[in-house]
């Protein structure tokens, strides 16, 4: 028997998962009432699910109401070099072995009859 995460779990998943999928316009007021009425569900779960989207940074107020969150134009900078400050990182910790390999490549038999290489992306998490 599974257990149902709670109803205001559910909603903050789905209006995650439509943000972070765009379904959601990045222009688009988050009312509680269009929400409810779009998830099937009251508003209290709705408000308790905008509420955490909110404390994850994930959506933001302004003075007409909630919005998807949106970088803005000087906060580019320093997301690009989180961004670029863990990338090397990774590759770090690959190349020194202390990771391992991403991607895996081996060759694989064609239909054409010749052979061909295959990518496998993998994610596994280190044991300690």
């Amino acid at each position: 028997m599974s257990v149902r995460p709670p109803l205001r779990e559910q909603v903050y998943r789905s209006i995650r998962s439509d943000l972070m999928s765009g379904q959601i316009a990045p222009s688009e007021r988050l009312g509680e009432e269009r929400l409810a009425h779009l998830y099937g569900v009251s508003r209290t779960p709705v408000r308790e699910a905008l509420a955490k989207l909110e404390s994850d940074g994930l959506v933001e107020r302004d003075e007409h109401g909630l919005f998807p969150y949106r970088p803005h134009l000087d906060e580019l900078g320093g997301l690009y070099e989180l961004r670029l400050l863990l990338e090397v990182h990774g590759l770090r910790r690959v190349l020194e072995g202390e990771a391992p390999p991403m991607i895996e490549t081996r060759s694989v038999p064609s239909s054409t009859g010749g052979t061909r290489f295959a990518h496998r992306c993998r994610y596994r998490t280190p044991v300690s």
